[in-house]
C-alpha cells in the first residue's frame, strides 16, 4: 500500500485496483484533477487502509486476487463508518448482469474499461459537491 498525498484541490481517493500499469494511469489522473490518492492492490489492504483512512471516494476494480471489488463494496456498506463513501467499481466486463450486482450492492458508479477520464472526472466531481453539501447543511442544522 502506498500514499501519495499531494497538494489536493478536490478529493481524497482510496484507489484499489491489482495491475500495476492501471494503477498507475489512474494515480496520475486523479492527481492532474487534484485529488490526493491512496492505493491498495486488493480489497484487504482497502479495508486496512479504512481502519485509519477515511476517503472523499472510493475507486475499485472488480477482479482482484485476496478480495475482490464486490467483496469490498458489502463490506463498506456495511461499515458504520464508511458506508456514506461514494463508490465507483471498474471492470473491463460489459455484461449488464456485473453492472446490476455491482449497483445492487451499493456501488455508486459503473464504469467499464477502457473509459474516459473526462467521465471518471465528473463522476467524482458529482459525488464530492453531493456529499459536501450534504455536509454544509447537516453543519447549519
Amino acid at each position: 500500500m502506498k500514499m501519495d498525498m499531494t497538494a489536493c484541490k478536490s478529493g481524497t481517493v482510496l484507489l484499489v485496483e491489482d495491475d500495476p500499469l492501471m494503477s498507475d494511469v489512474l494515480n496520475y489522473e486523479l492527481q492532474n484533477m487534484g485529488h490526493s490518492v491512496l492505493n491498495a492492490e486488493n480489497g484487504v489492504e482497502a479495508l486496512i487502509a479504512l481502519e485509519t483512512f477515511r476517503p472523499d471516494i472510493i475507486i475499485t476494480d472488480l477482479m482482484m486476487p485476496e478480495m475482490d471489488g464486490y467483496e469490498l463494496i458489502r463490506s463498506v456498506r456495511q461499515s458504520e463508518t464508511h458506508r456514506d463513501v461514494p463508490i465507483i467499481a471498474m471492470s473491463a466486463s460489459i455484461a449488464q448482469h456485473i453492472r446490476d450486482l455491482v449497483l445492487k450492492l451499493g456501488a455508486n458508479e459503473f464504469m467499464t474499461k477502457p473509459f474516459s477520464f473526462s467521465k471518471l472526472e465528473w463522476y467524482i466531481e458529482n459525488h464530492l459537491s453531493r456529499r459536501n453539501g450534504k455536509e454544509e447543511m447537516e453543519a447549519s442544522a
